[in-house]
């Protein structure tokens, strides 16, 4: 069972969250839906989906395949933060054929298994260990530059943390690695990073847009950190629109 937000006319738009949110959590984007059909899934075992067994990278892209597939869409235009930026490079990879453009938001393209599996022992056992407001309120903080009480509550009602979807999730994404697939992408890319992202940090939004070979389009904002989509919200759509808006077959640039 596919749980998603369906919304405008247009070319579609799918918009994918990151680790520990849910389809909400885009709230802030729905106007995109005047100039896009937006398709906003919840991903296996986040928000309303219980579907914690198949927990996988690759299994999270097919499953937002079958929803398109589902919705008769061919190809779409995909935009991911996070989590949701590494499901969209394992979307090109699996299905470059039906991806129109990519939008990688506050993610990597790559996570070394090296030490890998101490550190995620360490935050498992901390995440089981620490009462639940405890870890979402430190969570919401480290999303944010600005540490404005209304936008850290904000970030705090787009997560929803689940204990078994938090331990498969973080077990699903060590050693995942995109860098030899970027220099052959073959469809427009943005690349956003926020300058003061704490969780993955801009050096890896370099290290990515790097290496495309100058194929993609690298934006670094400023005061800004790991949620654009709620922390520089404006900025952030007007990103978005400028960059689809060049893909779309409606758009007439006039000289």
């Amino acid at each position: 069972m596919f749980h998603y937000l369906d919304m405008g006319k247009g070319e579609p738009l799918v918009l994918i969250h990151g680790f520990g949110c849910k389809k909400e959590s885009w709230k802030n984007q729905y106007g995109l839906s005047e100039s896009y059909r937006l398709i906003i899934p919840d991903l296996l075992g986040h928000g309303e989906s219980n579907d914690v067994e198949n927990i996988s990278i690759p299994n999270f892209a097919k499953n937002i395949m079958r929803l398109l597939d589902q919705l008769g869409i061919e190809a779409a235009h995909f935009c991911g933060i996070s989590l949701g930026g590494i499901i969209v490079q394992e979307i090109y990879k699996l299905f470059p054929k039906r991806v129109k453009s990519m939008i990688l938001s506050n993610t990597t393209s790559y996570l070394p298994k090296t030490g890998a599996k101490w550190i995620l022992k360490k935050k498992i056992d901390q995440f089981l260990s620490t009462p639940r407001e405890n870890i979402v309120s430190a969570a919401a903080s480290n999303c944010l530059y600005d540490q404005n009480p209304e936008l850290i509550q904000e970030v705090k009602d787009a997560l929803l943390l689940k204990d078994e979807t938090y331990i498969k999730t973080a077990k699903a994404t060590i050693g995942v690695n995109y860098l030899f697939m970027l220099p052959f992408i073959k469809v427009p890319t943005l690349i956003i990073g926020g300058f003061y992202d704490k969780l993955l940090p801009v050096i890896l939004a370099r290290q990515t847009h790097l290496m495309t070979l100058g194929k993609a389009k690298l934006v670094i904002l400023d005061e800004c950190g790991h949620a654009p989509v709620i922390e520089c919200k404006e900025r952030y759509n007007e990103l978005l629109l400028e960059f689809l808006n060049k893909q779309s077959p409606i758009y007439e640039q006039v000289i």
